[in-house]
């Protein structure tokens, strides 16, 4: 059967329609920069598949000119360069290929406006080759004349200047295709290019290039510019101004040509500071959406309307190369374990934990761990700490799981599941084909086996939970205490790694939910995938929430309880429930929920956070806010098997064929199993958590004890290494409370600081990183998002960047820049919750759909937008937060 080949690919059709082969590397980027929301003149390609149905046919006839071409021999070359732009200009474009130009002509430009027409080959503007003016570009174009300037863009591929570049470069010549882009003119009045770094030296310093006029003249140099400098740590603006003499401007039919400028003109700055500074953003962003240092063409037009033409990676030169270095930290899905500031205890002991995890996680995979490909580098700085805060370090995260195969398939998926907005570009790294044969089997088998895996993650466990939780750490001395810690550490860390297996399964039976539910006429019901996730039993994070339930409506169905609970302060009722012998029953309750479940609290990941094991009175809190709402287990246990329901239903009443009611009750079944064992095994993670929290409170009471430092909590300072080391004698400082306050001025400064989601930078993070925010961009009064539990809801919001100061009552939204396992008391009492960060598989979204609760997460800036009281009304389904 006879494919159709499409010719034309424009703005309408989207970043996921259209390839990299089909638009080429100029083309393409035009899709991502549309994408990712900047403002870029209308446009469409030519694909490269037109290229090859008129050129092709010749193809053979070029190559053997090519063939025979001396590349040494400059008039040879532009012979043969001559003899295939005459084959190419004596093409004709058959009457298909011009009425498609012509439609997309009438849709997308609109009719009678003069275009610019560019090339955009497969190599070009990519990171190892920028072809920058070597293949030809005309501007202002009438459209009856687009054919045949068509062709002249495909001949200039063949150009000397082209060849030139391809041979030197080490390029093939015998497979070369070209798309062509056809775009909207814009006559500015002023355009060249920014550099998001320097390309001379790699500095930290954006460089702006800008002219008069068209932005042919400054990309040929055939007019005067001016170069701006901004320091990207200070926004400092250093000038070189030059006398300008000329500009470029669009004659009158077609064409351009050159115009003097007046002696007013000439001394003038082509750009005011305010877009210098607005340049000099969006710059950055676009940089920070590629990933990669970007050399970006702009233009202004005359009503001040800045437009982005074009973007590719910087290519620097040898000398910057010698010393550049990029990193790209992004704090995605990370935020939700470890929001705001993390103390050095907790960050030492968790970067130990992802170094081990991970690499167990790749060894465990593959047979050969002498594989050359392998970096077992990358495992050491899988995140870093900030200014205070914990991101991950974006390319080695990418590096290492690029080592999986099939990794370039599932990339959507897997950033889904980290949460990451903005794709980037990456090294990525293939291991050798028997270790990704053997990684690709034991993949399989993890997804085949689920519940296997999980069951050998408990065995192992629970023997090293039991043993230490039944154990009087609160009696132990300085060294056993230490002892302890690395049994711990040498038991459960090296299999560890069987959590991340459970994020595989998750990420991978999510992913084919959500796309059986698009397909089969599912795609009806919008959000099905969500709703068939809610109503699961067992889950483990949501057993506190029940019980503490439970404990509620024996306090409210007893007046002497709730008397205690309405009239006085927390400290008093605890005080109350601990001494007043009328009370021993509801202590003894509160005693059995804080055994079983102590080890929770708000960022309970951090270790220097009081659990409520540590600080019951916290939990007094949380029962009185309960008591208020009359939140009850039974209303929402319906609510959510009513959602169940309605989506189970809906399914069994549209699939008929019984091959695919299998295949979809195969992916559901393991998809709920699999999101349900990563629940569980995070709230392993936090009774693991609540063991060593133990052990180096302890180990804080003892140093307290005998002086080493002020009080408890400063422990929290040091790093695991400094306080082993301090006891066992091998420590390089003994002043341990000097170096706390040294700590405690340091941190008490990133507090003030106020970082970006993505931070971009070269060389040492600490001397490069700039501590402004980015600026909050609203469209209008509606915010987006993605939503990740149905339904809708309106109400007061809440914002609340601490859950230890938030009351409880049932009627809010709760707005959060993230949340974790410890904000769930807080979250089902919540008419809905938005996020500002996650993913569909974060705790926010997986409660959401557990109780029923509308949720949205990845609402930009949402606790800086929307005020606390505000009304707002929030769609569950479309990811749309209203501002009433």
């Amino acid at each position: 059967m006879k494919t159709s080949v499409r010719h034309t690919a424009g703005i309408n059709d989207g970043l996921a329609s259209v390839s990299l082969n089909e638009a080429g590397g100029k083309g393409y980027n035009l899709f991502r920069l549309h994408n990712y929301g900047y403002n870029v003149p209308h446009w469409f390609t030519i694909t490269s598949q037109t290229f090859e149905t008129v050129v092709g046919p010749c193809r053979s006839k070029i190559n053997r000119i090519l063939t025979d071409t001396d590349f040494t021999n400059f008039h040879e070359l532009e012979i043969s360069s001559s003899r295939i732009a005459g084959i190419i200009q004596s093409l004709k474009l058959s009457d298909v290929i011009n009425n498609e130009i012509a439609n997309s002509c009438f849709e997308i430009i609109g009719p009678d406006k003069n275009v610019s027409v560019r090339s955009s080959i497969l190599d070009e503007d990519s990171a190892e080759n920028s072809f920058a003016g070597l293949m030809d570009s005309y501007l202002n174009i009438p459209q009856d004349k687009i054919s045949d300037t068509i062709k002249c863009v495909w001949a200039s591929a063949y150009s000397v200047r082209a060849l030139v570049y391809r041979n030197k470069k080490g390029l093939s010549f015998t497979d070369i295709s070209a798309a062509v882009i056809i775009q909207s003119m814009i006559n500015s009045e002023s355009s060249g290019v920014v550099f998001t770094s320097d390309p001379e030296n790699s500095s930290g310093s954006i460089v702006i290039v800008a002219g008069y006029g068209l932005g042919e003249g400054i990309v040929k140099d055939s007019v005067e510019t001016d170069t701006y400098r901004i320091n990207k740590m200070s926004s400092s603006i250093t000038y070189e101004i030059s006398i300008k003499r000329s500009r470029i401007v669009t004659n009158t039919l077609y064409g351009t040509g050159s115009e003097e400028l007046s002696k007013d003109m000439s001394s003038k700055h082509v750009l005011s500071d305010k877009q210098i500074l607005e340049l000099s953003e969006a710059a950055r962003s676009i940089e920070k959406s590629f990933g990669l240092p970007q050399d970006v063409e702009w233009a202004y037009d005359k009503d001040g309307m800045l437009y982005i033409l074009q973007s590719r990676p910087v290519i620097f030169t040898n000398k910057a190369k010698t010393h550049k270095h990029y990193t790209v930290w992004d704090n995605s899905n990370i935020i939700e374990s470890y929001p705001g500031i993390t103390l050095p205890l907790t960050f030492s002991f968790i970067q130990n934990g992802y170094e081990v995890n991970f690499r167990s996680a790749i060894l465990s995979l593959i047979a050969y761990r002498s594989d050359p490909r392998l970096n077992l580098d990358i495992f050491k700085n899988m995140i870093g700490l900030i200014h205070g805060r914990v991101y991950y370090n974006l390319l080695n995260w990418y590096r290492m799981l690029s080592y999986l195969p099939g990794f370039d398939g599932n990339r959507e998926s897997w950033d889904q599941m980290i949460g990451i907005a903005d794709k980037i570009e990456f090294p990525g790294t293939k291991l050798s084909l028997i270790n990704r044969a053997i990684c690709a089997l034991k993949l399989c088998r993890i997804l085949l086996f689920v519940e296997s895996n999980t069951k050998a993650f408990y065995k192992h466990f629970n023997k090293y939970y039991k043993e230490y939780r039944e154990s009087d750490i609160n009696n132990y001395d300085l060294h056993e205490l230490v002892s302890a810690y690395k049994h711990l550490e040498n038991g459960l860390l090296p299999k560890w790694y069987l959590t991340l297996y459970s994020d595989i399964t998750s990420m991978k039976y999510y992913s084919w939910l959500k796309k059986l539910c698009g397909k089969w006429g599912l795609e009806k019901y919008f959000g099905l995938h969500n709703d068939l996730l809610c109503g699961q039993k067992e889950i483990e994070s949501v057993k506190p929430v029940h019980a503490l339930l439970e404990l509620v409506r024996s306090i409210a169905s007893n007046k002497v309880y709730s008397d205690l609970f309405s009239g006085n302060s927390d400290d008093v009722i605890w005080k109350e429930l601990q001494s007043n012998s009328a009370f021993e029953q509801l202590r003894k309750e509160f005693s059995e929920y804080l055994d079983k479940f102590g080890d929770r609290c708000p960022e309970e990941l951090k270790l220097e956070k009081h659990t409520f094991r540590e600080s019951p009175v916290d939990l007094i809190s949380i029962v009185k806010g309960y008591l208020k709402s009359e939140v009850s287990f039974e209303m929402i246990e319906i609510e959510e098997q009513k959602i169940n329901r309605k989506a189970i239903s809906f399914v069994k009443s549209t699939l008929g064929n019984p091959l695919k009611s299998i295949l979809f009750r195969f992916v559901l079944r393991n998809a709920r199993l699999s999101v349900r064992n990563r629940e569980n095994m995070r709230f392993a993670r936090s009774r693991a958590y609540g063991l060593i929290r133990r052990i180096f409170r302890r180990i804080a009471h003892l140093f307290a004890e005998k002086q080493i430092i002020d009080n408890s909590d400063d422990i929290f300072y040091l790093t695991i290494e400094e306080v082993f080391r301090y006891i066992e004698g091998t420590s390089v400082s003994q002043n341990l409370k000097h170096l706390i306050q040294l700590r405690k001025s340091e941190f008490e400064k990133y507090q003030e600081m106020k970082l970006d989601d993505r931070i971009i930078h070269e060389g040492i993070p600490y001397l490069n990183i700039n501590k402004t925010n980015a600026s909050v961009i609203v469209n209008g009064k509606s915010l987006k998002g993605v939503g990740c539990s149905s339904g809708i809801a309106r109400a007061a919001a809440k914002v609340v960047l601490n859950p230890n100061s938030a009351n409880g009552n049932c009627d809010f939204i709760l707005v959060a820049r993230s949340t974790d396992p410890g904000w769930i008391f807080l979250m089902v009492s919540s008419k809905g919750i938005v996020t500002e960060k996650g993913s569909m598989l974060s705790h926010s979204a997986i409660i959401g759909r557990e109780f029923g609760i509308p949720s949205i997460v990845n609402v930009k800036d949402a606790t800086k937008v929307i005020a606390d009281g505000s009304l707002i009304e929030m769609n569950g389904e479309t990811g749309e937060v209203k501002c009433l």
